[in-house]
């Protein structure tokens, strides 16, 4: 704040400074303590405006006062246990601490909004600050880079943000987008250029037509993905059990898939998987 306090006098005096050079200075100028806090923004394509950045600034610290307020807890608890022997009660407080960090980092951890509930690509703000800025990523498992799979399959991934297809097959409705307008990135860190969004229908073996929608057509992925996350939001049900899954919505069995590698494949109708290429491009 007081940086951009500055800022604005200098501006005052006809002595700008441009946001990018003053948000850059801000981040080298942070504590130590704000090390994972800077690592996140820089691996984070979008750059932040002056107002995000105070307001995400704003957002860790009340993180680290909140993990202060731990540690601080914990060591008054101890120090009474110490007063009978001093060395034990040193022995007994680091194990304590020891086993208390480990818990911690063990379970997931959003860097985006701070929760432990899940990681930072399951967030729904951060899907939504995503969806905002008009870039879409996905992680993909790395193995699906390297594997060589017929274009007319469809796998379920639990990692994918997005629906994902490299062949037109089953779009309609389909709207073609900008160079660089949208990308996704795969497992090793590599992005992928977004071409096109709109729905696909895929005839299911059991003849239950799924809609995925907002699906995204790019081209050099090498599998067909379903987001485990959209259907989820939409009601449907996964049931993962002896290298099987069961899909459903309203409690009804819809589907099924069976599990080849390291992902599941989902079984659709024979007759769709054969048919020919059917989309209307806008």
């Amino acid at each position: 704040m007081k940086m951009s306090d500055m800022s604005n006098k200098l501006k005052s005096m006809d002595m700008e400074i441009s946001e990018g050079f003053l948000i850059h200075f801000i981040m080298t100028s942070l504590p130590a303590s704000y090390g994972p806090f800077k690592i996140n923004y820089n691996t984070q394509k979008e750059k932040w405006t002056m107002s995000e950045l105070i307001a995400m600034c704003v957002q860790e610290e009340e993180h680290l006062k909140a993990e202060k307020l731990d540690v601080v807890h914990l060591t008054t608890t101890n120090s009474k246990k110490r007063k009978g022997n001093r060395q034990g009660g040193r022995k007994d407080y680091t194990s304590k601490v020891s086993k208390i960090g480990a818990n911690e980092s063990s379970g997931p951890y959003c860097k985006f909004c701070r929760f432990k509930e899940h990681y930072q690509r399951e967030c729904p703000k951060f899907k939504a600050w995503l969806t905002k800025k008009g870039n879409l990523t996905t992680y993909v498992i790395y193995e699906s880079l390297n594997t060589s799979v017929p274009l007319n399959t469809w796998w379920i991934d639990s990692g994918s943000m997005v629906h994902v297809s490299n062949t037109l097959q089953g779009f309609h409705s389909i709207r073609t987008l900008g160079r660089k307008k949208r990308v996704i990135k795969v497992g090793n860190g590599e992005e992928l250029e977004v071409e096109a969004i709109g729905t696909i229908s895929l005839i299911l073996e059991s003849g239950f037509i799924l809609h995925l929608r907002d699906a995204l057509y790019v081209l050099n992925i090498t599998r067909n993905l379903v987001s485990v996350s959209k259907l989820s939001a939409n009601g449907f049900t996964f049931n993962f059990v002896y290298n099987k899954v069961t899909l459903s919505l309203n409690s009804n069995v819809i589907g099924f898939g069976s599990m080849e590698g390291n992902l599941y494949k989902l079984c659709l109708d024979t007759n769709f998987m054969e048919s020919p290429l059917s989309f209307n491009i806008t």
